[in-house]
């Protein structure tokens, strides 16, 4: 029995309960030929250790030959062919996908060598022993942004980041430059400038990284991941599921019931406003499609003589323009007008004020889109300090989003029993399960589908 255990112990791979309680597969590995001291490795699964073993050996093997490596691929390619194909290329206009992409590029220190860290120089492919895994330096680089208390950007002219960070019970300010500064992303440097220190400590900042920040970028990481093993075949094996997200921040209001829609539209107190908004609600287009709508792609009913519908009215973006008429996959967007937004609509042009082209606007004729001069293709709203003013006199909670209008109209056509293959393409979402992520469905709203059960099915 003894001998028994010590054979099975010797195993390699095998599987090993961690203090934690987590079964994982263990895998070893060590070349004295080759000069690779013992290394150990935690798998979630025994095919991921196995194929990380052999990974090992055939590289050694190759390297006492003499022979030449497979040609492998590091995490910046990765994420740069990624955005290109996805259509967020890597340029200075500036971007949510952007900030988040360059936010995962920033050096992070190395526990093990002490050595700076940085995420694109990692290759995606399995390496040897005792290269560091692409999946495990996100979860260093998880861990370092967890450590930052508060950042702030400074400086009239270069609006450089800086950030507060808790370094062994002590806070720390340091300045992270910007990973496309330099042909190589610098590591960050820690702030010692007296005078600059004052500035930074009176100088109000936002607070540590949100969750859903984080998880941001951590969903572009593993696009890149599970680009690379289905649509480039640089991995066999998957590696996105081994990203562990960070789980949703605490529960806020992203959804809106008709009741509260209707309490914000008449708390706006500016009609202009107000028409705005339903107009998101009823329509489910992002805020830059909506208010950038003009009235060239406003296509009114036609009716026969006798009054029937010949062709029905619609509202449209080419997908590839400028300001609202580009959509965020850059494909066409169409709706056809429905009763409600035909009406309103017509309200609009009622208060249109001169030849102003947009839809929505200002009592002035303005839109309430305006072009950031700073930033290339980036716009701000004009409207936001009313809007907000309107939610707090709804009492609607604090963070509700003009976003999460674009929630509130995908659960309401839900909840009407809209096809959810037509929602998709009245919606612009480009998968069933970025529906899934959008649709929520009030208490209130399920209790009243329960009780139309039971009147249904007790015949009453």
């Amino acid at each position: 029995m003894e001998s028994r255990r010590k054979r099975s112990s010797s195993t390699n791979p095998r599987q090993i309960e961690l203090p934690s309680g987590a079964r994982v597969w263990q895998a070893t590995f060590e070349s004295a030929a080759a000069g690779i001291r013992r290394t150990r490795r935690n798998f979630e699964t025994r095919k991921d250790a196995v194929a990380w073993l052999k990974a090992c050996r055939d590289d050694t093997r190759r390297a006492r030959l003499g022979l030449n490596a497979p040609a492998r691929h590091t995490f910046v390619e990765g994420l740069t062919r990624w955005m290109q194909e996805t259509g967020q290329h890597l340029s200075r206009a500036g971007n949510n996908s952007l900030v988040n992409a360059r936010r995962l590029l920033w050096p992070i220190p190395d526990p093990d060598t002490g050595a700076w860290l940085c995420l694109g120089d990692l290759h995606i492919e399995p390496g040897t022993a005792g290269e560091r895994s692409i999946t495990g330096a996100l979860q260093l680089w998880l861990t370092d942004l967890k450590a930052v208390r508060r950042r702030i950007h400074h400086g009239r002219s270069t609006k450089r980041t800086y950030h507060l960070r808790a370094e062994h019970g002590a806070l720390v300010w340091y300045w992270q430059p910007d990973p496309y500064d330099g042909d190589r992303p610098a590591p960050r440097q820690r702030i010692t400038d007296t005078a600059l220190l004052a500035q930074l400590d009176a100088t109000t900042g936002r607070g540590p990284f949100s969750t859903a920040s984080l998880r941001s970028s951590q969903g572009i990481a593993g696009s890149v991941l599970r680009s690379a093993h289905e649509s480039w075949e640089w991995i066999d094996h998957p590696q996105a599921p081994r990203i562990k997200r960070e789980p949703r921040g605490a529960n806020r209001t992203d959804y809106l019931t008709v009741e509260q829609l209707h309490d914000l539209v008449i708390a706006a107190d500016d009609e202009y406003l107000g028409i705005a908004i339903l107009a998101a609600a009823w329509t489910a287009w992002r805020q830059a499609n909506i208010l950038g709508l003009t009235w060239d792609r406003v296509r009114w009913p036609e009716h026969d003589t006798a009054g029937r519908l010949t062709r029905p009215g619609m509202i449209w973006c080419d997908g590839t323009g400028d300001d609202g008429n580009k959509t965020k996959n850059r494909e066409a967007l169409a709706q056809p007008m429905s009763e409600r937004l035909h009406q309103l609509l017509r309200f609009a042009q009622e208060l249109r004020t001169g030849d102003t082209p947009h839809v929505f606007t200002d009592a002035d004729g303005r839109p309430w889109l305006l072009p950031v001069a700073s930033r290339q293709g980036q716009h701000r709203f004009t409207g936001m300090y009313r809007y907000r003013k309107a939610l707090r006199a709804a009492g609607i909670p604090d963070g509700f989003r003009w976003h999460d209008l674009r929630r509130t109209a995908a659960s309401h056509w839900l909840q009407a029993g809209v096809d959810r293959q037509a929602l998709q393409i009245l919606g612009g979402w480009k998968t069933p399960a970025m529906l899934d992520i959008y649709a929520r469905i009030a208490e209130s709203d399920l209790l009243s589908a329960v009780n139309t059960t039971r009147k249904t099915t007790e015949g009453n």
